[in-house]
């Protein structure tokens, strides 16, 4: 879903850009769009591969257009820059700014079992192996399935969350709007159709983090 939302807005940051339907753009818009994001927008590496391969499966799969030779002309490098990384005193920090339960426990799940925020909120009661202490992953990058190990006490903060709403199978329900007296909560929970939302969790994340004064990390 996050990839898609990312392939919709390079095409609409390249629609905005030339003020046209994409659909009549040719090849050297598309050549002089990657020299302008690269040399005025200072685009990383990462943001122009995607909106490269955004752009091919538009023009080409999705138009049917001849493959255009600037799709593998184009050349970015990824800088060496290291991962901002927490300390642990800064963990617990932003973990006890998190004040509400439903979002505090899949952060930590995300800390605690190195996931993706969408492998998180997609977990299933089916995925966790409590008597084995193990939480499987499926579907992860790539497509490809991973079990992994759970502590205890994790396990235990999974179990108190899903005993306040039991969903007969998403773990991290969507809470809906409306009342938020626990029993109005638990029961919007028990019947959501739909994980939460991750924007929601990132912003929350955010704010917590910059009230903390805690450096940029995602």
């Amino acid at each position: 879903l996050r990839t898609r939302h990312s392939y919709y807005r390079a095409m609409r940051l390249l629609h905005e850009h030339f003020g046209m339907d994409p659909e009549a753009l040719g090849e050297d818009h598309f050549r002089d769009y990657i020299l302008f994001v690269k040399t005025r927008k200072a685009w990383k590496p990462k943001t122009i591969r995607q909106t490269v391969a955004c752009a091919r499966i538009f023009f080409i799969e999705l138009l049917g257009l001849p493959e255009w030779p600037v799709f593998s002309q184009i050349r970015t490098k990824d800088h060496d820059e290291l991962p901002a990384v927490l300390t642990r005193k800064q963990v617990v920090s932003l973990l006890g700014a998190i004040r509400l339960r439903r979002y505090r426990i899949p952060v930590k799940l995300i800390y605690c079992a190195g996931l993706r925020l969408s492998e998180c909120l997609g977990l299933t009661v089916h995925d966790i192996l409590g008597s084995e202490g193990k939480l499987i992953v499926r579907g992860g990058k790539g497509g490809k399935d991973r079990m992994i190990p759970l502590a205890p006490e994790m396990l235990e903060d999974l179990r108190a969350y899903w005993k306040f709403h039991r969903h007969p199978l998403l773990l991290f329900p969507n809470a809906g709007r409306g009342p938020c007296s626990p029993d109005k909560l638990a029961a919007r929970m028990h019947a959501a159709r739909s994980p939460m939302p991750p924007g929601s969790l990132q912003r929350l994340v955010v704010v917590a983090r910059k009230e903390l004064g805690i450096p940029a990390a995602s």
